[in-house]
């Protein structure tokens, strides 16, 4: 009993080191606390914002922790510690303590996906939360830290959206459709700004070719007045151009237990 006292005591020190002491009495951090530096001032300030408005909208608490190694705050696994995060900052909105958290801890890359409250539950099932990761993991596997959280404030506003019109994303449901359907959406989009260039495009290859033909000199001396000596010649380098395609991770893992999802990223 002593020595789970200790414990309890040890890992909630640990805790306060996560917040400055003068907001540690009340018990709260913000909505996006970033302790490694992952982030630029800038980055940070656009993804508290962006999760300050979405808890306000929702009524639902929204939160990213990112911490070095969860073992030094808590004796189990990562979801463990993202339940101790969860209970030591009181965080959650209304009396059900609504919410979700996304806990990263760099040491071996690990992450968890938790859920709090019985609408919590409801907005983010165990097979809406595993789908959720696959849109942000990939961002995280290239270390695309700000592109990851904000693929992951994104798809909360979507779930909450969706388990507020009455239907939350489900097996009958999946989030993929819905992503499905914002990239036809985008193609509609595009399509409608393209045709009108395409037929520009025509019009401009059907008057260019009634033009007068000019034959297109070979040779620069073609185009040289006078005399022209060169007393060097250089092959310099200027650039290299790479293409890159991003690559889906298929190493994560997931896999839910109760109100979390856990893996690695």
């Amino acid at each position: 009993m002593k020595k789970k006292l200790i414990i309890t005591l040890i890992a909630s020190l640990l805790l306060l080191t996560l917040i400055p002491p003068a907001q540690a009495a009340e018990a709260q951090i913000n909505n996006i606390t970033d302790t490694v530096g992952l982030l630029t001032e800038e980055e940070w300030e656009t993804l508290e914002q962006q999760a300050r408005n979405l808890t306000e909208m929702y009524d639902f608490g929204i939160y990213a922790i990112v911490v070095e190694d969860y073992e030094e705050y808590v004796y189990g696994d990562i979801n463990d510690a993202a339940e101790l995060f969860f209970e030591e900052y009181s965080l959650g909105c209304g009396s059900g303590n609504n919410g979700i958290l996304l806990l990263l801890s760099m040491a071996e890359r690990d992450y968890s996906l938790i859920v709090d409250g019985d609408y919590g539950e409801y907005a983010f099932t165990d097979y809406g939360r595993e789908e959720m990761t696959e849109f942000f993991l990939d961002d995280f596997g290239d270390d695309d830290w700000y592109g990851g959280f904000s693929e992951y404030l994104e798809w909360c506003s979507k779930y909450l959206e969706t388990a507020e019109n009455g239907e939350p994303f489900s097996k009958d449901n999946p989030p993929m459709d819905a992503a499905g359907r914002s990239k036809a959406i985008l193609t509609g989009i595009a399509a409608v700004l393209l045709v009108p260039l395409v037929v520009a495009g025509i019009v401009i290859l059907v008057l260019g070719s009634k033009m007068k033909s000019v034959a297109m000199a070979t040779q620069a001396a073609s185009y040289i007045k006078g005399n022209l000596m060169l007393t060097e010649s250089r092959d310099r380098y200027t650039h290299t151009t790479q293409t890159k395609q991003k690559v889906k991770s298929e190493s994560s893992g997931s896999k839910s237990s109760g109100n979390a999802t856990s893996g690695k990223f």
